[in-house]
């Protein structure tokens, strides 16, 4: 569902439009939080809407904000209804879902049948003065923003790293160790350190740092100590490649050391070290 133009048998808010005077507004501000090698990539939605009539209604729930998601690529769509009183919603990018291109569609939709509306900022000069709306019915729109377009990269869109690296519980060992004999990496932790780390839910940061940033270096040492023909039939070394390549680097460069493993695992990560120190001051200034 693409919004270029709003038009409609009946006044719309929208941005451009002159179905209402200025006084009345609406619009949607988008700001995209990047995706990390274990979480989606979100977009944040705020709604700005100015007009008396049309707030008062969204507060008695007769009106409703809603996002509208939709990826064509995959036949993905979704309505997402938003928070009336702060008026924001965090539509996360699921590449499970979503290919290349999603586009983002916020509306202002009757909840229920409507008669014998009037809005007083309803543009005089087009629809006259004390204009009444046609009946409305439950889905109509009475605000519209344009549609936007967000562009999934290629580095964001690469096979997840959590589809081959899973964290598992040990038997026995004592201490973390690496299992690399399959497609799938498993990172096995003593009974102690497992239950700690799933209970680090509210902080991914800090236990990838702690976890998956050590074993990808390991991974790496390796990839850089071993033939690539040993290794290539694993699902593990294919997605590995295919990341360093869209970095701009290569396993060769890693065998000739020309990068090292914990500077290119760094890379592979994000930066793993810089957000799991800033989940770390979030945890203190919460504390505080």
């Amino acid at each position: 569902m693409r919004i270029q133009n709003s038009i409609y048998p009946y006044p719309v808010l929208s941005v451009e439009d002159e179905d209402y005077t200025s006084d009345s507004y609406f619009n949607v501000e988008y700001t995209m939080t990047k995706a990390t090698p274990f979480k989606n990539a979100k977009v944040h939605c705020v709604f700005k809407l100015k007009d008396a009539q049309l707030e008062t209604l969204l507060t008695d729930g007769v009106l409703g904000l809603y996002m509208h998601v939709e990826c064509s690529r995959t036949y993905f769509r979704k309505l997402i209804p938003v928070d009336p009183v702060t008026k924001m919603v965090d539509v996360e990018i699921d590449q499970t879902l979503m290919r290349q291109k999603v586009e983002l569609t916020g509306f202002l939709l009757a909840n229920e049948d409507i008669d014998d509306l009037k809005i007083r900022n309803v543009n005089p000069d087009l629809y006259g003065s004390n204009y009444v709306f046609p009946d409305l019915e439950k889905g109509d729109p009475l605000a519209v923003s344009f549609t936007v377009d967000i562009t999934l990269s290629e580095v964001e869109s690469f096979k997840k790293l959590s589809s081959i690296i899973k964290v598992a519980k040990s038997r026995d060992s004592k201490q973390l160790e690496l299992n690399m004999d399959s497609h799938v990496v498993y990172v096995y932790l003593p009974k102690k350190q497992y239950e700690a780390y799933v209970q680090s839910i509210n902080y991914p940061e800090i236990a990838l740092s702690m976890v998956i940033f050590p074993a990808v270096i390991e991974l790496l040492n390796k990839v850089a100590s071993s033939g690539s023909a040993e290794l290539e039939d694993y699902k593990w070394y294919q997605v590995l490649d295919k990341k360093i390549e869209l970095l701009g680097h290569s396993i060769d460069e890693l065998k000739d050391q020309r990068i090292s493993a914990i500077v290119l695992a760094q890379l592979i990560l994000d930066d793993p070290l810089e957000r799991s120190f800033e989940e770390v001051g979030e945890l203190f200034k919460n504390e505080d």
